[in-house]
């Protein structure tokens, strides 16, 4: 969630800059515990430690811009973005960040924008393409989305999100046998994927394989957590509806 191994501070003596890193992890340790008041305290800390105009000013309001996107309501992820790109307009995690609040809001255009920017500045990063195939897909102009997650993956070959996604594109345009090799390379990358041995049970049901569809979903409900986009019926996979798109990275 954090950005983390800080290596240059222009403004900080060397112990306050790994105290400034140990606080982010701290943050970041307690926000996945759900502790928020803890984690805010900690990003509180690494905001007095850093000083106007500087990178670590920039991490932290970053930092904090996820935290409140994280907990809604707790203060204005938005505005924390925007004030680490009047520091640094190029600002890789901050332009996404900030194409994750409009996505958030289905606010689709403006993420566009967003994550264009972006990519102008940072066009070999694979997570760029894969968002604004996202924005794309969300307005169902599943060509343009296809094209982006192809571009994702050429940057990135194991980004289990694009090739997931690539899929469920494939399967609204009942490409069956494109769906298919999406979801089965991504499964290669990470077996235990209960979201992808939903979507190939749903696959091969479509195809009329219901051996291989049982098989799938036998594995997605082995490996179930609480997840609610995986669909956990103790009946037949005929309950199965669609496929499930990966959670949003924010």
């Amino acid at each position: 969630l954090f950005r983390s191994g800080i290596a240059f501070f222009r403004f900080i003596s060397v112990s306050s800059a790994q105290d400034f890193i140990n606080l982010l992890h701290h943050a970041q340790h307690e926000l996945e515990q759900q502790q928020y008041v803890k984690a805010f305290q900690a990003l509180s800390e690494a905001y007095d430690l850093s000083t106007d105009q500087s990178q670590e000013r920039i991490e932290v309001l970053i930092a904090l811009g996820h935290f409140y996107a994280k907990v809604r309501g707790f203060g204005d992820a938005e505005g924390c973005f925007r004030k680490a790109l009047q520091i640094n307009p190029y600002e890789f995690s901050a332009l996404m960040g900030l194409g994750d609040i409009h996505f958030r809001r289905k606010e689709f255009l403006n993420a566009r924008h967003a994550y264009e920017r972006a990519r102008k500045y940072h066009p070999k990063q694979a997570q760029v393409y894969a968002a604004i195939a996202t924005t794309f897909y969300e307005k169902a102009q599943t060509m343009e989305a296809a094209h982006y997650y192809q571009k994702a993956l050429a940057l990135d070959p194991d980004d289990i999100f694009s090739w997931n996604n690539l899929g469920i594109v494939y399967y609204g345009k009942l490409q069956f046998a494109e769906a298919l090799k999406s979801w089965q390379t991504a499964l290669k990358l990470d077996k235990q994927s209960q979201i992808l041995h939903n979507n190939l049970a749903i696959l091969f049901r479509d195809l009329g394989k219901p051996a291989l569809s049982e098989l799938h979903f036998r594995h997605a409900m082995e490996t179930a957590s609480d997840d609610p986009a995986v669909l956990r019926s103790e009946e037949h996979t005929s309950e199965l509806q669609s496929p499930c798109n990966l959670v949003c990275r924010l």
